[in-house]
């Protein structure tokens, strides 16, 4: 920052080195706003996931790693026409490749215009994706019952809040516990859950005219039945 200035915003995820009080009082002496992705989710923080991820790329098959970025920051960008260095300085970079010195002379393009082009990249980026990705899911309310998902568990909760960033909520579990969860790994639910107890047990009240088995004294007891194809119809695994 003392190099190329301070940010308005930095976004980044919830590494250790981030989502701490030092670094938070940090943003705060340095006057920038901290923004961090959802966590256990890092799609949300795609593009930082696949820039290392060319990175490292870079350092593995160069003999040279210097030249090797050197020669990723002066690379054009497809669909935008111009390099990283292009945007961020305004010129291209010399390298070990002979050119002409008008080609490594200021580019003079307007800050506006590298938006705009930026602008549309990410637009188009979002209509493919948008169209094997589905419906967006529908946001939840207040005091919904959910199933969110913590390692490889579903635990039940209720959200309590939704967070400043989209799609994101806070949720708190039986036992008082509070986290946050990213929409996609929040799954509302009708059933109700036993209080103080966080994982989910077979115990949990479910209504019987909606699944296939019914309760007896604390187990539940599973009827065969079979849908009108002839397949039959299961626990579902989370409530096992």
């Amino acid at each position: 920052m003392s190099r190329y200035g301070i940010p308005d915003k930095l976004i980044t995820d919830n590494g250790p080195q981030f989502a701490n009080e030092e670094f938070k009082k940090f943003s705060k002496t340095y006057g920038f706003e901290l923004t961090t992705s959802s966590p256990r989710y890092p799609q949300a923080n795609g593009q930082a996931e696949r820039t290392v991820q060319t990175v490292k790329n870079i350092l593995k098959k160069s003999e040279d790693p210097y030249k090797g970025l050197l020669a990723y920051r002066n690379t054009v960008i497809e669909d935008l026409g111009l390099s990283p260095a292009q945007m961020f300085f305004g010129r291209r970079l010399k390298t070990d490749i002979p050119t002409t010195a008008p080609l490594l002379s200021s580019d003079n393009i307007p800050t506006s215009d590298i938006k705009m082009r930026l602008k549309i990249r990410k637009e188009k980026a979002k209509m493919y994706y948008d169209q094997h990705a589905g419906k967006e899911l529908p946001p939840l309310d207040n005091g919904e019952t959910v199933m969110f998902q913590k390692n490889e568990e579903w635990i039940p909760a209720k959200v309590v809040a939704k967070h400043s960033n989209p799609r994101s909520y806070i949720v708190e579990t039986r036992n008082g516990k509070k986290y946050r969860r990213n929409r996609k790994d929040n799954k509302p639910t009708r059933a109700s859950f036993p209080e103080n107890n966080e994982t989910v047990s077979r115990s949990v009240n479910i209504p019987v005219d909606r699944v296939p088995w019914k309760e007896k004294s604390k187990d539940y007891v599973k009827e065969p039945i079979a849908t009108r194809c002839g397949r039959g119809v299961k626990l579902p695994k989370k409530f096992q």
